[in-house]
């Protein structure tokens, strides 16, 4: 045995020194950048530093721009081979320039105009004859003026020095930026300023753009798609681990700004990239359309442009990873040889799932949507949480729940849920006082820390309750504190057993996803509690209703404005109330492009019926960001035929931040982020009703990892947790957006294939995820290799439901797994399980 694992060792090294000698021929490429060095770029140093660029063959160069460097002409004339550009590229597509954008990585335009407040400037209008600093390179800026009506010939034109000081101290009226950086230039002076931008207009750019030119995409097809996605793996890595990439900045690169300016920069591009919501690098063809239409509108290019080989296909391009040996291939298959012939002296045939487990899993996956179903209903809190504690005791018929919450004074807890307790002994800790060493939850409570107590009996927290304890029969307890999002204690979370017991990984990763759970469910029952009380307290004291209190008017001319609005809305909105006074359309600009209601549709059509506005939608505001908003309002109308109303608007984003993190987590599995069991399954029969009805094809693939429970018994779950989630998104690279890959525990996975052809088309697949598993991952200084063992099922002719295909498919795999592991297995009839 140990022969054998030095033989595997010494192979394993020869492999990872031949492939690390393939990377000394590298492709040298430049990155013009758009501006300075500073956290704009975060995603490309990140890219560089952790070594991407260098595994997909490249050595990078990035090139700082200035004034007087056109970024455009430097890649068109192969200066440089990529860019940052912005919304702008259409224009230069439009005048024949062979531009061609890569991936968008601002979702929205950063360019906005600020104005010093209380400077009689109230709209865009307002600068007309004023003195502005104006970069003339934004177009997005150009289309905002002619949008509002302004022609730029009629501003005081200054030239721009980049300096927020002379805004700051009245030298020019109003100042071109972007809304990452000059808002902190502002707020370190306590200036106060107001912000014009595209959005406030009904424009929503895109921002930073990576691009390059057709010539490079034509005779470089390979190193396009490799520089392409090492940046994206770049700028996932810098929006996860900002602070190390500030220092990485503030290091190499540039001092210019200080560590609090980039923190702030940071910050404000997370709400421009829309990463909770965008995928990094997704562009919407819908949404360049869009754009295109509206520089049309405004005649700065022509109407009706046609896309056309405008964007990048990503899918469409050879993967990055164009070097492979011979020599390392045969060292990898010798070795995978050797370790399966380890695996079969070990283990002579596949767990099987017995019948009890299954019928639990269904137990507990009805429990699961049990819960979820309550919370949609609005049930009572009481009953959610019970619903909650029971379905945590069917992952263990040992485990006894309860759940605390503390009281408003913050220094007792109370029973929420505990189902199997018995009744004297949930009497006796109701309203128990919390402390250091008052039990577990008491200690839980008052720490904010998980307390652990194996052995009740002999732990000093439980001297006092001992008789208690016994009696009920109760001998270990762990409990983990409930927590707000912002760190507020909710309340804890104990599990109980009749014997003691020594916590182990399963026990704290089962504790730690139960009372993440939850904790939103009580969040969210107490922001309806506040909300109602909110609502009861506006009939009294209306002047303390945390939300905007408006009379709005509709003319029959059209005009729409806000007679009275609160001061809130500045807060809001971001928008003075005086200046909604005449004109409030403004309101209708910001709201989000993919909300299926209109807001402005919504107003008339309650002007044209007389029925209450009622009415929930997203707003896309500079600096906030994103957020949501609820309307409530009754319609009057009056003898000049205009219509009033007088109503209240308020801010739900917490609200529908629980709610949606709530669905999510009864879809998608809470390590990966894939679709769990329940979505996957839902998904399938989609997918087979459609089959069946057009008569077409699909394909069921089985996973399991190879050599993933020696790195996770021998690293530890943490690293084995980071070694499944990078393996996920590996996977999901590997997909077209119509499949679905979803974990289904442990290191297994599931990958549904609508609509293929033949069964080539799902070897083909199969053999990508394969190669793209038996990669290096590179995780905390560990260079760690596995591979993937795959069975594929075809519908209709290996399966025509859901359970055969997963039997077929999960059969498949086992026989893969026996004929050497890292290889894929297509079902067919003659397989059967050993002994069967």
């Amino acid at each position: 045995m140990r022969l054998a694992l030095s033989f595997i060792k010494l192979l394993a090294l020869c492999i990872a020194i031949l492939f690390n000698n393939s990377a000394l021929a590298l492709e040298n490429v430049t990155l013009q950048l758009k501006w300075t060095h500073q956290f704009q770029f975060a995603g490309y140093y990140a890219a560089q530093a952790k070594g991407y660029y260098r595994e997909a063959g490249l050595d990078v160069h990035f090139e700082v721009a200035s004034p007087k460097i056109d970024v455009v002409d430097r890649v068109l004339m192969n200066e440089a081979q990529f860019g940052i550009g912005s919304s702008s590229l259409l224009l230069t597509r439009a005048a024949g320039k062979p531009v061609v954008a890569l991936a968008v990585i601002f979702q929205h335009t950063p360019y906005a105009i600020f104005a010093a407040k209380n400077n009689n400037i109230n709209n865009l209008l307002d600068l007309v004859g004023k003195r502005v600093m104006f970069d003339h390179e934004s177009n997005e800026l150009l289309a905002l003026f002619k949008k509002a009506g302004i022609n730029t010939d009629t501003l005081i034109h200054v030239q721009h020095s980049l300096d927020p000081q002379d805004l700051i101290h009245g030298k020019v009226d109003a100042i071109s930026g972007y809304l990452s950086n000059k808002p902190f230039d502002f707020e370190h002076a306590n200036f106060s300023y107001q912000t014009f931008t595209p959005q406030m207009f009904g424009m929503d750019f895109y921002g930073d753009t990576l691009f390059t030119s057709e010539h490079e995409i034509i005779n470089h097809p390979e190193r396009v798609h490799a520089f392409r996605e090492a940046s994206l793996r770049g700028w996932l890595y810098a929006i996860e681990h900002r602070d190390e990439i500030i220092e990485l900045i503030l290091s190499q690169y540039s001092q210019k700004q200080s560590r609090e300016h980039l923190a702030f920069e940071a910050n404000q591009m997370i709400t421009l990239m829309e990463t909770n919501l965008i995928e990094v690098g997704y562009s919407n063809p819908k949404r360049w359309e869009q754009i295109a239409n509206t520089f049309g509108e405004l005649n700065m290019m022509p109407r009706n442009f046609q896309l056309t080989g405008f964007l990048y296909d990503p899918d469409g391009k050879l993967d990055s990873n164009r070097v492979s040996h011979s020599l390392g291939f045969t060292l990898l298959m010798m070795s995978l040889a050797l370790a399966t012939a380890i695996f079969m002296l070990l283990f002579n045939r596949r767990f099987k799932r017995n019948a009890q487990k299954l019928a639990t899993l269904n137990q507990q996956q009805l429990a699961h949507s049990r819960i979820f179903e309550l919370l949609f209903k609005n049930a009572p809190l009481a009953e959610v949480l019970n619903a909650i504690a029971k379905q945590t005791e069917l992952q263990d018929p040992q485990l006894l729940c309860s759940i605390l919450l503390l009281s408003d004074d913050r220094k007792h807890l109370h029973i929420g849920a505990a189902p199997s307790l018995p009744s004297f002994y949930n009497d006796a800790v109701d309203g128990l006082a919390i402390g250091l060493n008052v039990g577990s939850c008491g200690m839980a409570a008052y720490s904010g820390k998980r307390a652990v107590s194996e052995d009740i009996t002999s732990h000093p927290n439980w001297a006092p309750f001992k008789d208690l304890v016994i009696k009920a029969g109760l001998f270990s307890c762990w409990s983990e504190p409930l927590k707000s999002t912002q760190g507020k204690i909710l309340g804890t979370f104990a599990v109980y057993r009749k014997e003691a017991h020594a916590t182990t990984d399963s026990d704290i990763e089962l504790i730690q996803q139960t009372t993440q759970l939850t904790s939103i469910v009580i969040e969210k029952f107490q922001y309806a509690q506040a909300l109602q009380i909110s609502h009861d307290l506006l009939s009294k004291i209306s002047a303390e209703v945390p939300g905007i209190i408006f009379q709005a008017r509709l003319y029959p001319s059209g005009r729409f404005c806000f007679p009275f609005v609160s001061e809130a809305v500045r807060k809001m909105n971001g928008v003075m109330p005086e200046s909604l006074r005449e004109d409030a359309s403004i309101v209708f600009n910001n709201q989000h492009p993919d909300d299926p209601i209109s807001l402005k549709d919504a107003v008339y059509e309650s002007a044209k019926e007389l029925t209450s506005l009622n009415i929930e939608y997203r707003v896309t505001l500079p600096v906030i960001g994103r957020r949501w908003r609820a309307v409530k309002a009754q319609p009057e109308k009056h003898e000049d035929g205009s219509v009033i109303w007088h109503g209240l608007i308020t801010d739900i984003t917490d609200n529908k931040d629980a709610e949606e993190r709530i669905h999510h987590m009864a879809q998608y599995d809470q390590l990966t982020d894939l679709p769990n069991r329940a979505l996957l399954s839902d998904r399938l029969q989609q997918a087979l009703s459609i089959a069946k009805r057009k008569q077409t094809r699909l394909a069921l693939l089985f996973l399991d990892f190879d050599k993933f429970k020696p790195i996770n018994d021998s690293l530890g779950h943490a690293v084995g947790d980071l070694l499944l989630k990078k393996a996920a998104v590996r996977m999901q690279h590997c997909m077209r957006e119509s499949d679905t890959v979803a974990r289904i525990g442990g290191d297994e996975f599931v990958v549904l294939i609508p609509n293929v052809e033949t069964e080539e088309d799902a070897q083909l697949v199969a053999e990508k995820i394969r190669l793209s598993l038996e990669l290096p991952f590179e995780i905390e200084g560990h260079v760690l290799n596995i591979s993937t063992s795959i069975g594929i099922a075809i519908y209709p002719e290996q399966g025509e439901d859901e359970i055969e295909l997963s039997k077929n498919a999960d059969l498949a795999m086992y026989f893969a797994k026996q004929s050497g592991r890292n290889t894929i297995k297509q079902y067919h009839s003659g397989m059967k399980v050993a002994g069967q």
